[in-house]
């Protein structure tokens, strides 16, 4: 299966997901929610199009590639999330919650995707 078709279902899970939970239903309805979705699942795809062209190189490019991916991640989240709260947005518990859950969904995507291509080679 394409990475981007897995992007776009797990995309299309989390929204569902947001909608389904009793609780998160109130953030789910703001725009905030489907663009953490959509801005984790491009920085995913351009970040796994990263690891696929160091791939072709040596090793430690792509072990490079996969550090860099995951601290690019990491450190983007940590300012998201901080911006956010700072600015003491409303559903603070509910957005913490979930960009952790679009975080980690999208993360292992990756990480499969990235296991895969070791294998390959």
């Amino acid at each position: 299966m394409k990475f981007t078709t897995i992007l776009l279902i797990i995309a299309l899970a989390l929204y569902g997901a947001g909608w389904a939970i009793p609780p998160f239903q109130a953030f789910a309805a703001t725009w905030i929610w489907p663009a953490l979705i959509i801005g984790y699942a491009v920085l995913t795809y351009f970040l796994h199009r990263w690891l696929v062209r160091s791939a072709a190189g040596t090793s430690n490019a792509f072990v490079a590639a996969v550090n860099g991916s995951t601290a690019a991640k990491m450190m983007l989240s940590m300012i998201v999330v901080a911006t956010y709260l700072l600015a003491k947005a409303p559903f603070r518990v509910e957005f913490s919650l979930g960009l952790f859950v679009v975080f980690a969904a999208n993360t292992m995507a990756l990480v499969i995707s990235a296991q895969r291509i070791v294998r390959s080679k």
